[in-house]
């Protein structure tokens, strides 16, 4: 019995210890205006990981590039917004490109980001679980 309790005290240790987290990573301003919050709310939605608002040690990341586009005319026409998904140790797992007329191009982007990652999480966990 008392195995028992140190066994189930020692798997909740080590979750705790392994509890996963997504991070944000861009190195443009107004991305990060336009892109962290959006990201931080789908992550946050899930209430299974932890979300940092900039690269954090062990954390997965999601690294973000957009740029505005631009009609023949030279007026904005939308955006183009880019991102991958690494894991703690940098090898890319996802990645993705949104564009669309209008600033909700980077709400889109970044649920479909959160969704990549969180995705991307459980398949590595469950390569763990196999060896």
């Amino acid at each position: 019995m008392v195995a028992l309790c140190q066994a189930k005290t020692n798997r909740e240790s080590s979750t705790e210890a392994t509890h996963e987290c997504i991070s944000f990573v861009s190195e443009d301003e107004p991305v990060n205006n336009l892109a962290r919050a959006p990201l931080d709310a789908a992550v946050t939605l899930s209430g299974d990981y932890d979300f940092y608002p900039t690269s954090h040690t062990g954390c997965w990341e999601v690294n973000v590039v957009a740029m505005s586009t631009s009609s023949g005319s030279g007026a904005c026409s939308g955006y183009a917004v880019a991102w991958a998904v690494t894991d703690p140790y940098g090898a890319m797992w996802g990645h993705g490109l949104n564009a669309g007329p209008d600033k909700d191009t980077f709400d889109r982007a970044m649920r479909a980001a959160a969704v990549d990652a969180i995705k991307d999480i459980r398949q590595m966990r469950a390569i763990k679980l196999m060896k």
